[in-house]
Formats: structure tokens, C-alpha cells, sequence
């Protein structure tokens, strides 16, 4: 049996959570024993972003996201990722924790939905898998970016 460790959005999230939990259950269900990578991605400031789209995301963030989702909701989907998914022994807060110490599996699987969208990561590497050992297979499902184009000041980070 082969170690999984999956890197995802994780968030107070249902669609982001159910992804998860369907992407962890499958994988265990084809004989592997998978964990969620349990990391807090905090996003970076958003230096590539214009004035207006900081202060839109901003305002979706800080303010309508936080009304919209409410307490209960929040409460729920928490319950449901407690009891549903399984995660990484260690948890890590910011990207310097994972790279300091690594959690160890097989194969390092990053996926799905938006996992390389640069108006999420802003410049986090660990969604590329970078902070895996290079004899390690990386994958990725369903990765996307997102976006239609990549800004050419990114290109090359990507």
C-alpha cells in the first residue's frame, strides 16, 4: 500500500471540502492510504494585482465572503471536514513549516480545482510540490489555474 499525500484548498469551503473528501476517499478506495496535507496557506500580499482587483478581493474576502458564509454554515462544514477527512499528522501554518519539515509519503498528489491559480497561491511554491524530496513522484489532478492568461511576470515562477 503506497502513502498519498494530497495538497489542496482545504478551506471553510463546501465545494472546496467535498473536492477533497471525493479526491482522499478515491484514492484510499484504489488501495492507498491518503492524508490531507493540513496546510494553512496564507495568502501573500497581492503584489502582481492591480489597485482595484486588491481591493475588490479585499472586500470579497474580508467582508461579503464572511456575511455570505455565516457562522452555522462555517460550523458545519468545519464538523464535516473533522469527521470526514483525514489529515496530515502535522499541521502546518505558513509555507516556511512545510518546508522545514516535510510531511513523508510515497507520492505528493496536488489537485484539484484552482490549486495553481496565482490570485490564490501568490507565489506559494507548495503547490508545485516543490517542498517534496525530488525522488518522490508528484502528481497532479484536475490542477488548474484558474485564469485564461498568466501574467508574463509569472511565466516564469510557473
Amino acid at each position: 500500500m503506497r502513502s498519498v499525500g494530497i495538497l489542496t484548498h482545504c478551506t471553510v469551503n463546501y465545494g472546496a471540502v467535498l473536492q477533497a473528501y471525493a479526491l482522499q476517499k478515491t484514492i484510499t478506495e484504489m488501495g492507498n492510504y491518503a492524508k490531507i496535507i493540513d496546510y494553512r496557506h496564507q495568502p501573500r500580499k497581492a503584489i502582481d494585482s492591480s489597485v482595484s482587483r486588491r481591493l475588490k478581493n479585499m472586500i470579497w474576502h474580508g467582508l461579503i465572503k464572511q456575511i455570505l458564509a455565516g457562522t452555522k454554515r462555517r460550523s458545519r462544514t468545519e464538523e464535516f471536514r473533522k469527521k470526514h477527512l483525514s489529515f496530515s499528522d502535522n499541521n502546518y501554518l505558513d509555507m516556511e513549516s512545510l518546508y522545514a519539515s516535510p510531511p513523508d509519503f510515497d507520492i505528493y498528489l496536488t489537485g484539484s480545482d484552482q490549486v495553481w491559480n496565482p490570485n490564490i497561491i501568490h507565489r506559494d511554491p507548495s503547490y508545485l510540490l516543490t517542498f517534496a524530496l525530488s525522488q518522490k513522484l508528484r502528481m497532479s489532478y484536475a490542477a488548474s489555474f484558474g485564469v485564461s492568461r498568466i501574467h508574463q511576470n509569472m511565466s516564469e515562477f510557473y
